[in-house]
């Protein structure tokens, strides 16, 4: 981002933007839903790794079993 500067009661305005990203409700509600979908995505992930784990180790218990 550019260069920064204050402004009134706002913390920050930046001058590429001309509007505070601190007060950008659209801003604040996308980053918002930016970190949701990568929590859910995050999640996702270790759930399919567990379940991946679970497999394979039944599957070994079952092997072990033929012998």
């Amino acid at each position: 981002m550019s260069s920064a500067f204050y402004i009134g009661n706002c913390d920050l305005l930046y001058m590429d933007l001309s509007v505070c990203l601190k007060c950008d409700d659209s801003f604040v509600n996308k980053r918002k839903k930016e970190r949701k979908k990568e929590k859910k995505k995050k999640k996702k992930t270790r759930d399919d790794r567990r379940k991946i784990l679970t497999f394979v180790i039944a599957e070994a218990k079952k092997v072990e079993s033929l012998y």
